[in-house]
């Protein structure tokens, strides 16, 4: 599974003692202990976004619009999901990003999250792990990567009722890509 999503090997890159971290251009923070995630965290986020679909929609348009989704937008979006201030931002953020004939995704910002995404479900029960893979398979149709629809697939073989990774398919399928790409 994920074969063409690069993995960091357990004790190297985002996994260091036990440890997942957010290198580089994912972490807000010149404190690399800000970013880090215990597999305990690791868990509950996978949890988390299989129960609260916000919180996976919020790691979505943290990587897909950049910096304008901070670490205070991401936890209202997560938390506040329905209040209009959210609802307001989101929209324009994915209005943007869908019509805005601005630059493509950062490629350093996305493959970042998307091995982080892929560690959290490679380290929890795959029923668990089809959240963060259909947000995988988002990322990538973001990035304008085929291999979007083999994670679609993938998702939707453990879970069919995965509308994430539906839509991300019928996308495919249908020739939708985003408005970066001409």
């Amino acid at each position: 599974m994920l074969e063409s999503v690069p993995h960091a090997p357990r004790g190297d890159g985002m996994f260091r003692d036990g440890i997942a971290t957010a290198d580089g251009p994912c972490c807000d923070s010149e404190d690399a202990t800000d970013c880090m995630l215990s597999r305990d965290n690791v868990a509950m986020l996978a949890a988390g976004m299989a129960e609260s679909l916000p919180i996976r929609d919020a790691m979505i348009v943290s990587l897909v619009t950049g910096r304008s989704c901070d670490r205070r937008m991401m936890i209202e979006i997560a938390s506040r999901p329905h209040s209009a201030g959210v609802r307001r931002r989101m929209s324009s953020m994915m209005i943007d990003a869908f019509h805005g004939a601005g630059p493509g995704p950062d490629p350093t910002r996305c493959t970042s999250g998307v091995t982080m995404l892929a560690q959290i479900a490679d380290a929890v029960p795959e029923r668990w792990g089809v959240q963060p893979r259909a947000a995988i398979a988002y990322v990538l149709w973001w990035m304008d990567d085929d291999a979007a629809a083999l994670h679609a697939l993938e998702c939707l073989a453990e879970d069919d009722g995965c509308t994430l990774a539906g839509i991300v398919l019928s996308m495919v399928e249908r020739g939708i890509r985003p408005a970066w790409c001409g």
